[in-house]
């Protein structure tokens, strides 16, 4: 069946003549106008692309001339049979004359240009300096390349009077063949991690190789700038993957405890700011908070207890909140519930329709969807004993509106119904002290079926009496015998 020849039409031909930059003169220019076909077309940038390869890397001729006889028979094995056929060029690096590969062609580039140099510098001592090279070269009639090629790893075995015909029946796979199926030998002392991600770099360079060669030959109907712009992105996504890949030396930031006592506290928020607006607990403050709190909570949320000798413990440790601006910020973000930004607050609420019908049925809704059991949790805070510490406490409505904190629901001084209206934020840390217990909340589930109640019967006839007596004991009273009221995951 005969060839099908594709050739150029005039409006891609327009297009090619385009493409060429005015000024140039040479033959190699007045074959890319004069091209009929895409092969001639092909052939016409390869050599002009070589010409300014040369001039860029200022090579020796005997340099050149290896280099261009390996690629030569790498594009054409049935001209060379001592190369493996399977050695495949870099034409994407060739054509574009830009240095995308930086594995083994280029080293093997590198390998050629020393070994050319070394038998230059010699001159009539080559044949000396053939019986020490650590090269196996058979022939001394052959090209540079074929010599050198035999040690090559990516073209092909060592070939030897001994194991040559063992040898020859093997088939020695390129690297870059496992994208395809096949596997490849990895250096040895690798470990699984290593390995695998020298075979994700694999796979990313082939599909880079792809999406360039694609590029590369793309319909004329491409602007030249645009299949620059495209070439340029293929770089910039090739050399951010290979960083990716490398194994950060840097030095580690050191992570920033969380203020937990009323001097820490005070190092974060004191300024020209909290003299404007308190945080600190102040005598007004203190009037103005109810006792007893709820955080309801789960194994996903950025505040949960991971210690019950440590307690509760914001998302962001090392925030400073002794600016209008920085509070401004902090505050915006931790408004939004949906981001899970790591901030330095801790949200609790008032509502017992809040809990019980919007933030554990959200919860409940996450675990579900996540394939995960039922952990919800309700915590109860006492924030008598907070302010009698000296750590601070604030209404999230009073302070969005003070600071004038645009949330995505808009301004919270229109809404018509807001649970910003029941929630008392709570910056850094909950200890231990501060906290009357935890309830997993299939517990509260069968204290209601049992007793045939609801949420604000367990809340009265549990929550308070708890909260009562951790006051009880905080004011200086003698502990009660515990009872079975905590929680079967922490013990509280």
């Amino acid at each position: 069946m005969a060839k099908r020849v594709y050739k150029i039409r005039k409006p891609e031909k327009a297009e090619i003549a385009k493409q060429v930059k005015k000024g140039k003169k040479g033959e190699t220019v007045k074959r890319v106008k004069k091209a009929k076909t895409i092969k001639e077309l092909t052939e016409a940038e390869s050599e002009q692309n070589w010409s300014a390869w040369e001039k860029r890397n200022k090579l020796t001729p005997e340099q050149l001339q290896a280099i261009r006889q390996k690629h030569k028979y790498q594009e054409n094995p049935k001209d060379s049979p001592k190369v493996s056929a399977t050695a495949q060029p870099p034409k994407d690096s060739l054509l574009l004359d830009i240095p995308l590969e930086t594995g083994a062609n280029q080293q093997n580039d590198e390998e050629v240009i020393e070994h050319t140099e070394k038998k230059r510098r010699l001159g009539e001592d080559g044949d000396a300096e053939a019986s020490t090279c650590s090269r196996p070269c058979q022939d001394p009639s052959t090209s540079e390349i074929n010599k050198c090629m035999n040690d090559d790893p990516e073209s092909g075995p060592k070939k030897s009077a001994e194991n040559d015909t063992s040898e020859t029946s093997k088939k020695r796979k390129h690297p870059d063949d496992h994208a395809g199926g096949n596997t490849s030998t990895t250096p040895p002392g690798l470990s699984k991690v290593e390995k695998k991600a020298l075979h994700r770099l694999k796979q990313h360079r082939m599909i880079v190789k792809d999406l360039i060669n694609s590029l590369i030959f793309a319909k004329p109907a491409l602007k030249q700038d645009h299949l620059d712009d495209c070439l340029s992105m293929v770089e910039v996504m090739e050399e951010k993957y290979i960083k990716a890949m490398q194994p950060n030396s840097g030095p580690k930031t050191q992570q920033v405890s969380h203020p937990k006592t009323a001097e820490e506290h005070t190092k974060r928020l004191g300024g020209d700011e909290e003299k404007a607006r308190p945080w600190l607990p102040t005598k007004k403050s203190k009037s103005e908070m109810p006792g007893l709190v709820m955080r309801a909570w789960d194994e996903m949320s950025q505040c949960q207890i991971k210690d019950f000798r440590v307690g509760f413990l914001s998302g962001g440790s090392a925030n400073m909140l002794n600016s209008k601006v920085n509070r401004q910020f902090w505050l915006q973000a931790h408004a939004n519930w949906g981001n899970r930004f790591k901030t330095p607050f801790i949200s609790t609420s008032t509502s017992l329709h809040e809990i019980a019908e919007d933030r554990v049925p959200r919860f409940q809704r996450r675990q579900e969807n996540k394939g995960v059991k039922e952990n919800t949790k309700l915590t109860l805070i006492n924030l008598h004993a907070r302010q009698a510490a000296g750590n601070p406490a604030m209404w999230m409505m009073d302070e969005l509106i003070h600071y004038d904190v645009t949330t995505k629901y808009g301004k919270p001084q229109y809404y018509a119904r807001s649970f910003y209206t029941n929630e008392i934020i709570l910056p850094f840390c909950v200890g231990p002290a501060e906290i009357v217990g935890t309830w997993a909340w299939h517990q509260v589930e069968k204290w209601v079926e049992d007793n045939k109640s609801d949420f604000g019967g367990w809340y009265l006839q549990v929550g308070v009496p708890a909260f009562k007596e951790h006051e009880r004991v905080r004011l200086g009273g003698t502990p009660m015998p515990k009872h079975n009221i905590g929680c079967d995951c922490c013990g509280q």
